[in-house]
Formats: C-alpha cells, sequence, structure tokens
C-alpha cells in the first residue's frame, strides 16, 4: 500500500489498490484468510473454506461487514528504487 494515511484493515476493506496494482492485482484478491468483528461484537474467522459469504463480502465491502482485525496475506518483494 503506498496510501500512509488508511490503516491495511481499511486499505483492504477498499480493495486494496495501490501502486503495484497493475502487476499483482488488488490487494484484497490476495487476502488468504481474515478475522473480523461484526456489529454485534462477534469475532468470526474466514477464508475462502470457511464462513465464505462473509470473506467474499468483507473483501472490498467498504467496512460494511464488520471491522478486519486480523488479515493473512502473502508478502511480495518491494519494488527496488
Amino acid at each position: 500500500n503506498d496510501y500512509q494515511y488508511i490503516s491495511v484493515g481499511g486499505t483492504l476493506s477498499m480493495g486494496g489498490v495501490g501502486f503495484m496494482s497493475h502487476k499483482y492485482g488488488m490487494q484484497a484478491g490476495h487476502i488468504e484468510e481474515l478475522q473480523i468483528v461484526n456489529g454485534t461484537g462477534d469475532v468470526i474467522h474466514a477464508s475462502s473454506k470457511v464462513n465464505k459469504d462473509l470473506f467474499d463480502a468483507a473483501r472490498g465491502g467498504l467496512g460494511q461487514f464488520g471491522i478486519l482485525t486480523e488479515v493473512t496475506i502473502p508478502l511480495i518483494k518491494a519494488p527496488k528504487r
């Protein structure tokens, strides 16, 4: 993420568009699993295999489905300057 004024969870809730999106795709598309706190305070784990509907909705859902508190996402090397 190249925008310094938003959290990682906030970036991913917006889809995760950054300066490397043209090369690697949106960051939200790389999430492997997440933990979300919903509006009633429940802590829910979600992935492509568990709570799939919530997983799909939360990635790029503009924070409408809860607050992302943990995210598993693979890292890539940043480009050299």
